[in-house]
């Protein structure tokens, strides 16, 4: 006999006023939610992810048989060498185990792993993106030292895995999905009027970001707060706990950069405050790193980062006994009565 194809894509194309049975198909969340945002009629809905996801998952499959294939190709080389005849200078050998044979197929694959990496990190960087003509840090800073050095990026961002595995938090306890069991941070409006307890820079979601259906609750926008009247706030970037995941054999250089939450359509809140008044040297914004002032700022290549500065440039010199590459940013927002707040999505140091 034959079964009815459910085709994911039938009414996947339709007209955005139409309310047809293509409109009330366009999402596939009425029975798992209660109340789904952003399901605008001029988006192209579920159905189109789940058609790339598809594409996608058959790419993978595809490339998963290839290299079984391989692997398979390079074990049988593995046995052939070892057959026929199984003497060495008139002694006979042990015929290798199964576990043997395969455990020189891996490290060949890691030797040549190592080889593919040592060829990435010396060849010359291409950067014809970046905008040379407006922007001389590149210069100032060194191509290598951002396109071919390590980095530790910390990030208030969601999906990612330095939270969902309490690495973020030093908790070190792991997320029970995507969607639970990770440490969330604090609500922006229970966080309380200034000044906040501690000197720790908070990390703070925004409750109109969440929804009714934890099962859209995976991609969020979350950041680090500083506001104005809770005085001196600081972290240390990487802490421990990162270090122990990321960076053991790290040996970062000390240029640091600092992503701010992006607003959205490009439009922030009043309170929003941006790096902008660094620039301009009003101190509405005072920040420094390890004691020494930054002076200024770069913004990369039109984006929400920005290359710190200090006065004699853009490398941020380590504090004493510092063994580890670990950098104290303390930060502080001056605009006195307008209740102002500074924003972090990341801070990355190469």
């Amino acid at each position: 006999g034959s079964i009815a194809c459910d085709d994911p894509m039938k009414h996947g194309t339709c007209n955005a006023d139409d309310e047809s049975v293509c409109v009330k198909n366009k999402f596939n969340t009425r029975d798992k939610c209660v109340d789904a945002k952003y399901q605008s009629s001029w988006y192209p809905g579920w159905k189109t992810h789940l058609l790339r996801g598809h594409l996608l998952g058959q790419f993978l499959l595809n490339t998963m048989e290839d290299s079984i294939l391989e692997l398979h190709r390079l074990k049988r080389m593995q046995q052939d060498a070892e057959d026929d005849p199984n003497v060495i200078h008139g002694v006979p050998t042990r015929k290798a185990t199964h576990h043997e044979q395969w455990q020189v197929v891996y490290q060949a694959l890691q030797f040549q792993e190592e080889v593919d990496r040592a060829t990435f990190r010396n060849s010359n960087p291409v950067y014809d993106a970046w905008d040379m003509n407006n922007d001389r840090s590149l210069n100032e800073i060194g191509v290598n030292r951002l396109f071919r050095t390590n980095a530790i990026c910390r990030t208030a961002l969601l999906p990612s895995q330095e939270r969902y595995e309490g690495i973020l938090d030093k908790s070190h306890k792991k997320a029970t999905s995507y969607y639970e069991g990770y440490q969330k941070g604090f609500s922006q409006f229970l966080l309380g009027t200034p000044p906040i307890k501690g000197t720790t820079m908070p990390l703070v979601y925004n409750a109109n970001d969440r929804q009714a259906c934890e099962h859209l609750e995976i991609d969020h926008k979350d950041f680090f707060l500083v506001r104005e009247g809770d005085g001196w706030l600081s972290t240390t970037a990487p802490h421990n706990s990162e270090i122990e995941a990321y960076g053991k054999n790290l040996n970062v250089e000390g240029v640091i950069v600092v992503c701010l939450k992006l607003c959205p359509y490009g439009i922030c809140p009043d309170e929003s405050i941006g790096f902008g008044t660094i620039q301009r040297n009003t101190n509405f914004i005072m920040m420094n790193i390890n004691g020494q002032k930054v002076s200024n700022v770069t913004q990369v290549d039109n984006s929400a980062c920005y290359l710190l500065q200090n006065s004699g440039g853009y490398v941020w010199e380590r504090s004493r006994n510092d063994s580890l590459g670990q950098y104290k940013l303390n930060m502080k927002v001056n605009d006195v009565g307008k209740g102002r707040s500074l924003r972090i999505s990341s801070i990355i140091v190469f």
